[in-house]
C-alpha cells in the first residue's frame, strides 16, 4: 500500500477531496487541484439540476450528469472539427485565388537589350 501511495503522489500529486451530489470523493489527477475542484463543481451543479430538490441524490444521478456533460463535450468537439474543416477549405480557396491573381498580374519578362535594339523591317541601315 505504501508503494502505491508513493507512486500516486510522485506521478499525480496528492489526492484532492471533492464533493458531488452530497458524496465526498478523493480524486487523484494530473490536473491542478483547483481545476479538479472546479470540474467537480460543474458535475455537482448538473447533478443538482437532475435531482429533485430536497431529496437525497441517487448515485445514478451522478452517472446521468456525467453522461450529459460528456454528451455536451462531444457535441462541442464535433462543432470544432466541422469549423476547422470549413476554415481549412476557406483558406485553401483564398490561397488559390491569391495564386491566380499573382499569375494574372505577373510582370512580363525583361527586354533583351541587344535583341530589342535591332531595327525591324525597313529600318535596316543602308
Amino acid at each position: 500500500m505504501r508503494a502505491r501511495r508513493w507512486y500516486v503522489e510522485q506521478v499525480h500529486g496528492d489526492p484532492v477531496e471533492v464533493q458531488v451530489g452530497g458524496y465526498r470523493y478523493r480524486v487523484v489527477s494530473s490536473a491542478q487541484p483547483d481545476e479538479v475542484r472546479q470540474l467537480a463543481d460543474v458535475v455537482d451543479a448538473r447533478v443538482r439540476d437532475l435531482s429533485p430538490t430536497g431529496n437525497a441524490v441517487d448515485p445514478q444521478a451522478i452517472l446521468l450528469a456525467a453522461i450529459a456533460l460528456a454528451h455536451e463535450a462531444e457535441n462541442e468537439r464535433q462543432k470544432r472539427i466541422a469549423a476547422e474543416k470549413r476554415y481549412k477549405s476557406q483558406l485553401a480557396r483564398m490561397l488559390d485565388r491569391i495564386d491566380q491573381i499573382l499569375e494574372e498580374t505577373q510582370e512580363p519578362p525583361p527586354l533583351d537589350p541587344i535583341k530589342d535594339s535591332i531595327p525591324h523591317g525597313n529600318e535596316l541601315p543602308a
